[in-house]
């Protein structure tokens, strides 16, 4: 008769889950994840107060805590929230204090059509914080809480945005959704990343980008999106020139130093507007002054100072 050790099981799931993470096989990792945490049905011999066990107690619940939140993320990145919910709500409680969990619960909950719980999710993390340690939310997650507020809006407008919300999953695209998450977990660590959809007419290409720009859009993340036609005979920068009048791009704009906000001017007249005190830039003559150009476009990106989003369809 085979028999089994639990913890052993455990150790090696989550260690499995860990490499096909490193690896990025998100299936795998889920799976993994999905053994390790129905493993664990609590601490390890809670009934046992011997001192040389409490660091292995420990060890193993602090692992169980990072593959719940791994699994969490994984569940998000395939848009299964319901199951991210799931799983996040067991870690609050499993660690009823975790105030980034809030947040990312509240996130959920708003990506899956559901905001007044993701506003009910904040609540109940301010009334714990101010039970337990007479604190309030940190600014992050009361800024979450403003973002929500937005997005409730008038009572049309949350019917509106709560249909958009809970659309219908992507059927036959989760290979192609894991790779664009993959892709943009890298940019956000500081590794910019071109992602180039390709295929035949009708596949659903738009539809996996609008996909991506609605997801990052939940999430309060700075994107800016454009439109090209190959009917089209519109100026060669003008899916640029779409991109820069995005209103993540607005405080950058305003931050820009004079040298660069002239050069800036060639695509964006309207700041004249605002600054009709700037000289007019010299026609683009030399090589010397189109690379001062384009420095001044990539000025205005750099300037936003935080993970950007741009799509052109």
């Amino acid at each position: 008769m085979e028999c089994a050790v639990d913890v052993e099981v455990f150790g090696t799931a989550a260690t499995a889950a860990a490499a096909a993470v490193g690896q990025e096989n998100a299936i795998v990792a889920r799976a993994e994840c999905v053994t390790a945490v129905e493993l664990y049905r609590g601490d390890l011999l809670p009934a046992c107060y011997e001192e040389w066990l409490l660091p292995e107690r420990e060890r193993l619940r602090q692992t169980f805590l990072e593959v719940l939140q791994q699994l969490v993320v994984l569940c998000e990145n395939a848009r299964d929230y319901p199951s991210a919910i799931h799983y996040a709500q067991r870690f609050l409680r499993a660690d009823p204090l975790h105030e980034t969990t809030y947040r990312r619960l509240m996130r959920l909950h708003a990506l899956n059509g559901d905001p007044a719980s993701a506003l009910r999710t904040y609540h109940v993390c301010a009334t714990l914080l101010d039970r337990e340690l007479g604190v309030e939310p940190n600014q992050d997650t009361q800024d979450a809480y403003a973002r929500l507020l937005k997005l409730e809006g008038p009572p049309a407008d949350r019917v509106t945005q709560a249909s958009s919300a809970a659309r219908e999953r992507l059927v036959g695209r989760q290979a192609e959704w894991a790779a664009l998450q993959t892709q943009w977990a890298k940019a956000r660590k500081g590794y910019p990343h071109l992602c180039c959809i390709v295929g035949e007419a009708g596949i659903g290409k738009s539809r996996l980008a609008e996909e991506m720009l609605h997801w990052v859009r939940q999430q309060g993340i700075a994107h800016a999106h454009t439109r090209t036609y190959a009917a089209g005979r519109a100026l060669s920068y003008a899916p640029v020139t779409d991109w820069l009048r995005a209103h993540s791009f607005e405080e950058a704009r305003r931050q820009l130093s004079e040298v660069w906000l002239i050069e800036a001017v060639r695509l964006l007249p309207e700041i004249l507007v605002d600054r009709p005190d700037l000289p007019r830039p010299d026609p683009l003559t030399e090589s010397w002054q189109r690379q001062r150009f384009f420095e001044a476009l990539a000025r205005i990106i750099m300037a936003a100072n935080q993970p950007i989003l741009l799509v052109l369809d």
